[in-house]
């Protein structure tokens, strides 16, 4: 390996330990803000020191195919160590407002969705349910003035009905079926309102 292979491969190594310290301060912020369980985040630990591992040997094997030498692991610490000197605030700052920021899109788009869907689909139904209830009650004041309305022809009907039952001498007769047709509607409305 020649030197100017060696400075590359210190330089890389330099920038691997830097951006590991960037990712770790990224990685720590996020797992206190979503407050994980403890198992999950050893679980992620795991996973994020393998995945942190591999990417370095990548990146080992890109300048010098492999060949781990003392000044890797220097490297790898002098990029540690300069990004918790000089860059660790600036990243824990970024990442922070970041995090604030997604929240804040989250939240608009919460408040859009009930602004544009959840509102108007309530607002619909309460109008559909207050254009029912109108037109109910309108309704029922209607058929209370038609039967007002309509009494005197029944008075008159009943009347010019006795009188041909009489004539014809059926009255007992209607008088029962009368009867017994109130009977079974009295039934018929109770036997309905016991099934609910």
């Amino acid at each position: 390996m020649t030197l100017n292979e060696q400075f590359i491969t210190l330089g890389l190594m330099f920038g691997c330990g830097w951006a590991l310290g960037v990712v770790f301060d990224a990685y720590r912020v996020l797992t206190g803000q979503l407050r994980l369980p403890r198992l999950f985040i050893h679980l992620l630990d795991f996973v994020f020191w393998l995945t942190a591992t591999l990417s370095v040997f990548r990146v080992l094997f890109y300048s010098n195919y492999g060949q781990v030498r003392l000044f890797v692991f220097i490297g790898l610490v002098a990029g540690c160590s300069f990004h918790y000197c000089f860059t660790t605030g600036i990243t824990i700052k970024l990442v922070m407002w970041i995090v604030r920021a997604v929240k804040w899109l989250y939240k608009l788009l919460l408040r859009t969705i009930d602004l544009l869907v959840v509102t108007p689909i309530i607002w619909i139904y309460r109008m559909v349910i207050a254009i029912l209830g109108f037109l109910a009650a309108a309704a029922m004041f209607l058929g209370k003035i038609m039967l007002q309305l309509l009494y005197p022809f029944k008075v008159v009907g009943m009347a010019i009905l006795r009188f041909f039952l009489k004539r014809l001498g059926m009255e007992g007769l209607a008088v029962r079926w009368g009867n017994a047709l109130k009977r079974g509607w009295v039934r018929f409305k109770a036997w309905l309102f016991d099934k609910k």
